[in-house]
């Protein structure tokens, strides 16, 4: 699931209401490459080039009440970039299947059982500090 959204001028929102009644959560948040946008003069001219900040972020929706629950799972299902000693490693969303899947072989596919609890612990973490902020503001 694609789930990257790029911004121009203002940084997202932490959060905000979609009109089905859900919650949009704006997560992994970082400043991307300005965008130069030219401008015209009233006579025609070029004028002086607006340069506006650009941000790139995922999301993740949650259909009804929010709960801490909730968030974790949807951020599990659209993906994550996180960091794991000292590497970004950027994360695609997982299907229930594919969680069940992979929990079902933990015991045979340790290596990937481990990248899929990290994963998940790193969700965890982002839910938190989403919430959070939530409560702050």
């Amino acid at each position: 699931m694609n789930n990257k959204v790029k911004f121009m001028g203002a940084q997202p929102p932490k959060c905000e209401k979609l009109p089905n009644g859900g919650t949009r959560f704006y997560y992994n948040v970082k400043e991307g490459e300005p965008f130069v946008n030219p401008t015209q003069k009233e006579d025609g001219s070029e004028g002086d080039p607006e340069i506006l900040p650009t941000w790139n972020a995922r999301y993740a929706d949650v259909a009804g009440e929010v709960t801490r629950d909730s968030l974790i799972t949807a951020i599990i299902r659209h993906g994550a970039d996180y960091t794991k000693d000292g590497e970004d490693v950027s994360a695609p969303g997982l299907t229930i299947d594919d969680e069940l899947a992979i929990q079902r072989q933990r015991d045979t596919k340790v290596a990937e059982f481990n990248s899929y609890n990290d994963f998940a612990e790193a969700c965890k973490d982002i839910a938190d500090a989403l919430l959070a902020e939530e409560v702050e503001s």
